[in-house]
């Protein structure tokens, strides 16, 4: 499953998984929601990538940018958001 959305990225973090020595990056972004009669405003979440997307991801933070985000299984049937594109940038 893809999802084109708006989103404006808040920080980038290089992680190395321990159990694979694996670079990523988590990526946390907010995003509005819709608004509705008890709520308006944004949601803050967060999304993996790549570890060779770090540096592509600095010029964009704090920016409103247009991110296609697509969904993995992860550990014990989680699923894990995983940013595929933004802007026309593969990440």
């Amino acid at each position: 499953m893809e999802q084109e959305i708006k989103i404006s990225i808040l920080n980038a973090n290089k992680i190395v998984r321990k159990e694979t020595g694996e670079l990523i990056v988590k990526v946390s972004y907010m995003t509005k929601l819709e608004q509705t009669e008890n709520f308006v405003g944004y949601t803050v979440l967060d999304a993996w990538c790549n570890g060779t997307s770090f540096e592509k991801l600095i010029p964009l933070i704090g920016k409103e940018s247009v991110a296609v985000i697509s969904l993995r299984s992860g550990k014990n049937s989680s699923l894990s958001a995983y940013i595929k594109k933004i802007n026309n940038i593969e990440i």
